[in-house]
């Protein structure tokens, strides 16, 4: 573990617990955060760690705020949310992409879901239930309700 790392404030990012540790992914703060940090608890104190995950050479992994995460078989599943302001848009574009995070491998990587396709959203919450993930609510990134 750093010694005094603290994640830096943010909002609208995802904190998710798998066993003995949560994970903080993403957000917010003057920009869109990529990082994840790693928080364990220990005799009451709270110990952070950035942590330094890879991905695949040829993909351009965005900080993403507004997303849903959450734990299934040792892995955490990141959904949609929304990137970095978009100048040319006028618009924080929403995403419907899937990140799965090893965090034992310390990898991130994109994966392609089957069964029923999410519509691009963000501010919504999901869950595990037997082997899916269901999504709920949240909104597109033109305000339209899901």
């Amino acid at each position: 573990m750093q010694d005094n790392y603290i994640p830096a404030p943010r909002e609208c990012g995802s904190l998710t617990a798998a066993g003995f540790d949560s994970f903080l992914i993403g957000g917010s703060s003057t920009e869109t955060i990529k990082e994840i940090s790693k928080a364990t608890i220990n005799s009451e104190k709270v110990y952070w760690e950035k942590v330094r995950w890879t991905t695949q050479p040829q993909l351009q992994i965005q900080g993403r705020q507004q997303h849903s995460c959450v734990h299934f078989r040792g892995k955490l599943y990141v959904f949609g949310g929304c990137f970095s302001f978009n100048r040319k848009r006028h618009a924080r574009e929403c995403t419907n992409q899937v990140l799965e995070f090893d965090y034992h491998e310390k990898t991130v990587v994109p994966i392609k879901t089957t069964g029923v396709s999410v519509s691009l959203r963000k501010s919504h919450t999901a869950v595990t239930y037997k082997n899916s993930m269901i999504v709920f609510g949240g909104t597109s990134e033109n305000g339209l309700i899901c």
